[in-house]
């Protein structure tokens, strides 16, 4: 088994902690930001796993289609949320990329 360094992480959540971003109009650490999102995607990623589950089940549990559409419902409101929360993600790093590099007029010409 080989042996891994991490000895760049404390580095990288150090710098994550001196960096500001907004999200939803506020304003937020870095690391603060990235940990909602993500936490709010894993809540979600299980949830989708919880619903999917309940909508496969329903001949075990002898269900029709309207005790199980809730179930698809609920699993396409997560996936809703989901999608929601990688934008937020995307307008959260993209707030943080280094400026553009701007083109000599010489180059443009």
């Amino acid at each position: 088994m080989s042996e891994r360094s991490y000895s760049g992480t404390s580095s990288v959540c150090s710098t994550m902690s001196n960096v500001s971003v907004t999200m939803d109009g506020e304003e937020f650490e870095l690391e603060e930001a990235v940990d909602h999102i993500f936490e709010e995607l894993q809540h979600h990623v299980n949830q989708m796993h919880v619903e999917i589950r309940n909508c496969t089940q329903w001949d075990l549990k002898g269900q029709d289609y309207d005790e199980v559409k809730p179930y698809f419902d609920a699993l396409c409101g997560h996936i809703k949320e989901g999608n929601s929360l990688f934008k937020d993600l995307q307008k959260v790093i993209k707030q943080i990329l280094p400026a553009k590099p701007k083109i000599p007029k010489t180059i443009q010409e």
